[in-house]
């Protein structure tokens, strides 16, 4: 027999704060999971955001229309650059040569996650302008950093021939 409680409230210093859930471990979302999202929707002044929010958590969300109440982030892929041939080195990181269709652009691990997810939008805005530049997949995790996949393009590094 499943017994259900009242959920409780949540406590919070400043009411008017985001909720945001972690979701990282989770990969499946019951209908009872989503009655719980409604009601805090339903309850809280502000947006309900969830993070790291896997494939099939998120079809879920999508399905059933929930991606319109709470603002969705999908959990990031993680890459290793271990291995892999150094091929550019720069003032905001290192580029790695991923194989050989795809390389990596690995930045430093201070650098904050909206400024690298501005560099995949500012690429991904001059490819659509029709600028000749690589077309940018993915923002992922390396170890503490975070990464841009791109397209390898047919290029020589600078200094040879």
């Amino acid at each position: 027999m499943t017994r259900h409680s009242k959920m409780p409230p949540l406590r919070r210093s400043d009411p008017d704060a985001r909720i945001v859930f972690d979701l990282e471990d989770l990969s499946y979302l019951s209908s009872m999971g989503l009655r719980i999202f409604l009601k805090l929707v339903k309850t809280e002044k502000s947006r309900i955001s969830a993070v790291n929010v896997s494939p099939e958590v998120e079809d879920i969300f999508r399905m059933t229309g929930f991606d319109t109440l709470v603002d969705l982030s999908r959990k990031m892929r993680t890459v290793s650059a271990d291995g892999c041939e150094i091929i550019g080195r720069g003032a905001n990181g290192i580029v790695y040569r991923l194989n050989p269709d795809t390389i990596i652009k690995v930045f430093r691990a201070d650098a904050d996650i909206s400024a690298v997810e501005r560099e995949r939008e500012k690429a991904r805005a001059a490819l659509l302008k029709g600028l000749p530049t690589a077309i940018s997949y993915d923002v992922v995790r390396v170890g503490d950093s975070y990464g841009i996949v791109f397209e390898m393009i047919g290029a020589c590094r600078s200094g040879r021939r």
